[in-house]
């Protein structure tokens, strides 16, 4: 489980005192917020009868806020982006490709694309953001989407990070969540896999699967964006964020 998370962290560059300063926060946060006793409020000694750490320790952890961070904000609104771009029916050609998008504001306009989804925010952030991923090239001053998903390429770790790392954990909450439901209640979580195909084999079925795959995502993310436009607001919805994750994996035979 692990491995890949460190292998990534190591690509990056960044050590183990970084790492550990991460995992002490989010085993404070997860303390705080899902370890409560029925009726009483967390305190710093029982966080740190919990972890481990020192009751100073806990306190000093309890006052950072690495959710905050201001590259997850902007990771958050180039998913946004991107999101609408594949959606945004002024940005699809007849047969529902994304088109090329003018980024001084001639339609279909980039700008008016960032200002529709993700809010008042500078454009040309947004779309540096997303060339530094591999997701967009800029052409003259036309960006053209390359990847159809936010999947990054490149960059300063930050953001990378921070996407992966969400990826990551829905994953993980949803095992972590069926582990302890019962019946009806799971959350869907199969996979299927092989091993013994050729090299061949793997990349015929992968291009094909892949393809499947985005459409299926494309068509969910139209009904989703159609269920939001019809419902209203209550303080349930704003903590609730539901979505599916498709991934292809492809490693090491360990059956």
């Amino acid at each position: 489980m692990l491995r890949p998370l460190l292998k990534l962290w190591l690509r990056f560059g960044l050590s183990h005192r970084a790492f550990e300063e991460v995992v002490r926060w989010v085993m404070v946060d997860l303390a705080a917020k899902d370890f409560t006793l029925d009726g009483k409020k967390q305190s710093d000694s029982r966080i740190s009868v919990i972890t481990g750490l020192t009751r100073h320790q806990v306190k000093a952890y309890r006052e950072m806020d690495l959710e905050d961070s201001p590259s997850k904000a902007k990771a958050n609104r180039a998913t946004r982006v991107l999101t609408g771009w594949i959606a945004d029916k002024e940005c699809l050609n007849d047969d529902g490709s994304p088109l090329p998008l003018n980024v001084l504001g001639k339609k279909p306009s980039f700008p008016a694309l960032v200002q529709r989804h993700a809010g008042d925010v500078p454009h040309r952030a947004i779309l540096d953001e997303l060339v530094a991923m591999g997701t967009v090239e800029l052409k003259g001053e036309q960006a053209i989407l390359l990847s159809r998903g936010n999947v990054p390429q490149g960059g300063s770790p930050e953001p990378t990070l921070e996407i992966l790392g969400h990826d990551a954990s829905t994953l993980m909450d949803t095992m972590v969540y069926n582990l302890d439901s019962e019946g009806s209640d799971s959350r869907f979580q199969k996979k299927v896999s092989y091993a013994g195909l050729s090299h061949e084999q793997i990349q015929q079925f992968q291009k094909a699967s892949s393809e499947e795959a985005q459409k299926l995502l494309e068509k969910w993310n139209l009904e989703l964006r159609a269920l939001k436009k019809k419902a209203g607001t209550t303080e349930d919805q704003k903590e609730r964020r539901i979505g599916w994750g498709l991934y292809f994996f492809d490693g090491e035979d360990r059956s």
